[in-house]
């Protein structure tokens, strides 16, 4: 971490005030007891200067855990405040810069060698890949006359996913070969029931005709040796721009996920496999977080 930084307070410009007012009423009425009260104060806050300079020089800053997120939502950003003296640490306030917001949060007391977690919490109104610029702690301890400060570098990357949203439907699911050979739907050539629709999916695999005898949209399901494959193709949204495109391609990618399909990306630059799990999701998600950042 930096230097520990003094800096003066309202408070320190108020007693400065009262200090220079004792001065003229010892020297005008030759008071001793008003200078003894003038030096007893002035020494007290050059003793506090001294405390205030402990106070932070102690204190170690660590990254603590960040979560990605989307576009729109809080970002939490997590951070250890270690403290390596032998005497408590009082009255420190941790500030950081998230997307271009300071937010703040108060440890009123840690004890010798503890550590703090605490959670920052800012919006994240931009997708795209960024740093945590760094970190400031300052006190006011003990007396609130001086101020200490001491800043702290952590280069820390989090990622920001593009907003999930959009109205577009499924594209449709490509098949295998030997699927495409045989004629089978749905993954498979053996009907295995119906379950109930899912916004997003292919109107053709809808049981239309449950929906004309009244009942609620069902979907077809087919069991076999084929395996079907969705791609997500950025051509298929001509007409819609950049970030329209990025949220419907984001909410098609968590549509997916959460229906257990084997999906793909096609961007204009690059091309993802299909692919199933957290890690591949987060792949795509992390590919169209950076896509053409905007600044900033």
């Amino acid at each position: 971490m930096g230097r520990v930084r003094f800096y003066l307070t309202r408070n320190s410009l108020v007693l400065g005030l009262v200090f220079f007012a004792m001065l003229l009423a010892a020297i005008n009425y030759d008071n001793n007891l008003v200078y003894l009260i003038l030096f007893w104060l002035v020494a007290l806050v050059i003793v506090s200067m001294v405390y205030s300079h402990r106070n932070l020089k102690a204190v170690e800053i660590k990254p603590g855990a960040i979560w990605p997120v989307f576009a729109g939502s809080e970002l939490r950003f997590g951070l250890q405040v270690h403290n390596q003296s032998p005497q408590p640490l009082c009255a420190l306030v941790v500030r950081a810069q998230l997307n271009g917001e300071e937010v703040a949060e108060v440890i009123d007391e840690i004890g010798p060698g503890d550590t703090e977690q605490i959670l920052l919490v800012a919006e994240a109104p931009q997708r795209g890949l960024y740093r945590i610029g760094g970190v400031r702690v300052d006190s006011e301890f003990p007396l609130g006359v001086f101020g200490t400060s001491r800043e702290s570098t952590l280069a820390q990357p989090y990622i920001v996913y593009p907003e999930p949203r959009g109205e577009s439907p499924f594209p449709d699911i490509i098949y295998d070969a030997r699927d495409q050979q045989s004629g089978q739907q749905s993954g498979g050539d053996d009907f295995d029931g119906v379950r109930a629709y899912r916004p997003g999916e292919p109107q053709r695999h809808i049981d239309w005709k449950a929906v004309a005898r009244g009942l609620p949209l069902m979907v077809k399901q087919f069991t076999g040796g084929g395996s079907g494959r969705l791609w997500f193709p950025w051509q298929a949204l001509d007409g819609l721009d950049m970030e329209a495109r990025l949220s419907q391609l984001t909410y098609w990618i968590i549509q997916a996920d959460e229906q257990n399909l084997e999906y793909g990306l096609i961007l204009p630059d690059r091309r993802f496999e299909p692919g199933r799990g957290t890690e591949h999701r987060h792949e795509l998600l992390r590919a169209l977080a950076v896509y053409r950042q905007p600044s900033p």
